[in-house]
């Protein structure tokens, strides 16, 4: 009978350690936050607003709130929405809450159906500022402390998912009287890279002309026509977002103007 007794507080014992190491993994989920700039021309400013997670989860109703330079940027408005704004959410808002603070308003209205939080950066909007007509900085954080904190949630919309790394973006905006003359021909790396669910392709022409920017697979076929027509010189941007059966791995994306052509790889991970 002791022997038994023993076992059984073994037992016991032993079960409230797993539950114990269940209950700390739950605990220690926690979520990333960053910005990715896309565009920054003196008259726009366009950022992607990024996540991943520490342990990956499902998002619930949340909100992501940062601050800007409103001496510098002015009239935020939502650019793209990409992984947060379907099946069992409501459509994603932006508010503009006080002055100087974005917030961007997620809303799973579906307990228990939320989209999966990888443990790679997923975009969940972008974001785009006028620029005003005055130097300054873009002055780029998200908040912590209230009012107006972020505040993430698992999709049980009952577990608050902790604060990770939120890193912060202080860029130079240039002046629109003032800006940079586009004096080459030029394809930048791709924004984000790897990808999914899209990606931005940034591009400058030093002069007018006849463009064409084409996706294709790594044996050379053609996947997608982003541009194909004349445009001013300048910079410019298209955005590739993969549908149908395309498959996860390297693509190539062709930029040609004039006689002028550039290619670069991308990576796509479905």
């Amino acid at each position: 009978m002791i022997r038994l007794i023993k076992k059984f507080k073994f037992i016991v014992k032993m079960s409230c350690t797993i539950l114990g190491l269940f209950s700390s993994t739950s605990l220690s989920q926690s979520a990333d936050l960053r910005f990715g700039e896309i565009l920054n021309n003196g008259t726009n400013y366009i950022v992607n607003v990024e996540i991943r997670g520490a342990l990956a989860f499902k998002f619930g109703t949340s909100n992501i709130t940062f601050n800007f330079n409103k001496d510098a940027l002015s009239s935020p408005l939502l650019d793209s929405t990409y992984n947060y704004n379907e099946g069992g959410y409501n459509f994603v808002t932006l508010t503009n809450p006080i002055p100087g603070v974005c917030s961007i308003n997620i809303e799973l209205f579906l307990t228990n159906y939320g989209e999966q939080v990888d443990t790679l950066w997923k975009n969940v909007v972008s974001v785009k500022f006028n620029t005003t007509n005055s130097s300054g900085y873009s002055g780029l954080n998200f908040r912590t402390n209230s009012p107006d904190r972020t505040n993430i949630w698992a999709d049980d919309n009952v577990t608050l998912i902790h604060q990770g790394k939120y890193e912060a973006l202080d860029s130079l905006l240039p002046v629109e009287d003032e800006r940079l003359v586009v004096n080459s021909f030029n394809l930048f790396n791709n924004y984000p890279n790897p990808f999914n669910p899209s990606t931005t392709i940034k591009y400058q022409l030093p002069s007018s002309c006849f463009v064409t920017l084409k996706i294709y697979d790594i044996l050379g076929s053609e996947v997608s026509v982003l541009v194909n027509g004349y445009q001013a010189a300048g910079i410019h941007t298209a955005i590739f977002s993969p549908s149908g059966n395309i498959v996860s791995g390297i693509y190539l994306y062709r930029l040609r103007a004039d006689k002028s052509t550039i290619t670069r790889k991308m990576n796509f991970l479905k």
